[in-house]
């Protein structure tokens, strides 16, 4: 099946912002640790390392082929239902994001994802990335292959250009 564009833009607090909502067939507990411990994680995105509790991590992404480490600060965190954490971008601005967790009636469990972009972000850019990388976290928790990255770039840009013009 082919990726599709399933982030909204929304305004929430003044910010344009990108929005996503997954379901997965594993419980709270078991997302949160997909989401949140870096061997897992390093599965779908990247590592991380250092100590959460300082308010800062070291990240480094693991899909991308060679990359350095980012700083990330840690702004919340309550296990198992939310994390936010910010990115600091070159030349300046952040990269603010937020996940929650929670459980389906069904034993499974949701994920809404928020990435709150900065006035001269482009939504066509942005908006593809985080659905290959929701799709390759989908794809570590069920076992099987995600799709690759060119499947999502630039196939879902406009969707996104589009999106944030509403």
């Amino acid at each position: 099946m082919a990726p599709r564009a399933s982030g909204t833009i929304v305004q929430i607090g003044g910010s344009r912002t990108l929005v996503y909502e997954r379901r997965f067939a594993v419980d709270a507990q078991v997302l949160w640790a997909w989401t949140t411990e870096s061997q897992k994680l390093g599965r779908w995105i990247g590592t991380w390392s250092g100590d959460p509790a300082s308010g800062s991590v070291s990240f480094l992404m693991t899909a991308e082929g060679a990359t350095d480490p980012e700083p990330v600060a840690v702004l919340v965190c309550e296990p198992p239902t939310r994390l936010t954490v910010e990115f600091a971008q070159p030349g300046g601005g952040v990269w603010h994001l937020e996940l929650a967790i929670g459980a389906t009636t069904e034993a499974g469990s949701i994920l809404t994802f928020t990435h709150v972009l900065q006035p001269a972000d482009d939504a066509g850019d942005i908006g593809p990335g985080w659905d290959y990388y929701l799709d390759r976290l989908y794809a570590a928790t069920a076992g099987v292959e995600p799709e690759p990255w060119e499947a999502y770039y630039p196939a879902l840009a406009s969707a996104y250009r589009e999106a944030s013009l509403d």
